[in-house]
């Protein structure tokens, strides 16, 4: 072969001699191969399945026997389990109907996955699908009662439990453990968990009552913003502008090539003052680009009050959530390709303006237009 040749090639430049090694020196290279027998016989159509999860489990119980005697103990004494451990322990045969219709409801319900219950080291565990072909099939204890709080302790907030949400908790108990109704168990052990509900305490106590902003008409105030970056169209727009009218809730959107004050403000002038008006306030964001040097100058010369969100509290502007729903309509409209959401932006808005609005209970074409309101 050719790697063989390259092998030789290469030693030949030095100077060796082959020695032979005992095998009993050869431990760290013969290490897999040297793998001690197995002490105890599996069924035949087991032992392929559930070897490597039995020596695990073997290993676990042999660094704590008391502990595994304990559970031998608490398994056998359980209400619902007792019965089926111990028909399970001294019997391989699956028992007769009338032995378990004696029996209680939720030993019944076991009673039927007597198929996959085995016996390791005196315990009984119930042999689960694996989640994903060609993976091990997982031996899941067989959990008394008594000791459901404190495996669920060990699981959700032990040293290395982590704390997590319900779902990654539920994750880690159904690697290991099975006992009646362990999902809903596990829901409520980590909803009560304390230090998870003192550190997920909800938002903070609102500092004061809100102010709600009542216009008294029309185009008296305009909540204005910029959305993008997106990506660049055909006609080489990239940014939107977006105009909310406070009362009627009328919105225009205009598709910019840049975010520069001189485009935003001239855009403005001559497609918003010239329609609608000179309004008495403007309400933006901290952007330089709305709220800088330029757009101050143009607010004193028209006689226009320029107004400001709070920091960090974006939701004072109205038009913010606008851009959700804007947005969420050019996602369902627009090609593959996404170059062509400015052709688009015209439909979307006349969608909105025809669409009954929330906060006023009537479609902005109603207020503006006198129609586009149904009678109801």
């Amino acid at each position: 072969m050719p790697q063989l040749a390259r092998w030789l090639t290469f030693i030949e430049q030095f100077d060796y001699e082959v020695v032979h090694r005992p095998g009993v020196r050869h431990g760290n290279a013969d290490g897999l191969s040297r793998r001690p027998p197995r002490e105890e016989a599996l069924p035949p159509e087991d032992e392929d399945e559930v070897f490597d999860e039995v020596r695990v489990l073997k290993r676990q119980s042999s660094t704590s026997d008391s502990a595994g005697e304990s559970l031998r103990i608490l398994q056998r004494r359980d209400v619902e389990l007792g019965p089926i451990i111990n028909l399970r322990l001294y019997n391989d045969e699956q028992p007769d109907q009338e032995v378990i219709n004696r029996e209680s409801e939720l030993t019944k319900k076991i009673a039927t996955k007597w198929q996959r219950l085995v016996v390791v080291d005196g315990l009984v565990y119930l042999k689960d699908k694996p989640a994903k072909k060609g993976e091990r099939t997982p031996l899941r204890l067989l959990l008394p009662r008594a000791e459901v709080e404190n495996s669920l302790r060990l699981c959700h907030a032990g040293k290395v439990g982590g704390h997590f949400g319900f779902r990654k908790t539920i994750d880690q108990v159904r690697r290991r453990l099975y006992w009646f109704d362990w999902k809903e168990d596990t829901k409520h052990f980590c909803r009560q968990c304390d230090e998870c509900t003192k550190y997920h305490c909800g938002k903070l106590k609102k500092q004061g009552p809100l102010q709600p902003v009542v216009p008294g008409a029309p185009y008296e105030r305009w909540y204005i913003d910029l959305t993008g970056p997106h990506p660049k169209s055909e006609k080489g727009n990239i940014y939107i502008l977006t105009c909310m009218d406070s009362f009627t809730k009328w919105t225009e959107a205009f598709p910019i090539r840049n975010k520069e004050a001189e485009t935003i403000a001239k855009v403005l002038v001559e497609q918003v003052f010239t329609r609608f008006g000179t309004p008495l306030s403007i309400l933006s964001d901290q952007g330089k680009e709305v709220d800088g040097r330029i757009m101050h100058e143009v607010c004193r010369l028209f006689g226009i009050e320029k107004l400001r969100t709070t920091p960090y509290k974006p939701s004072t502007n109205q038009v913010e959530r606008f851009h959700r729903t804007m947005n969420s309509i050019l996602a369902k409209t627009v090609s593959d390709h996404h170059r062509d959401w400015d052709s688009h932006l015209s439909f979307a808005l006349a969608a909105f303006r025809a669409t009954r609005h929330d906060s006023t209970g009537y479609t902005p074409n109603f207020l503006v237009l006198g129609r586009g309101q149904d009678a109801s």
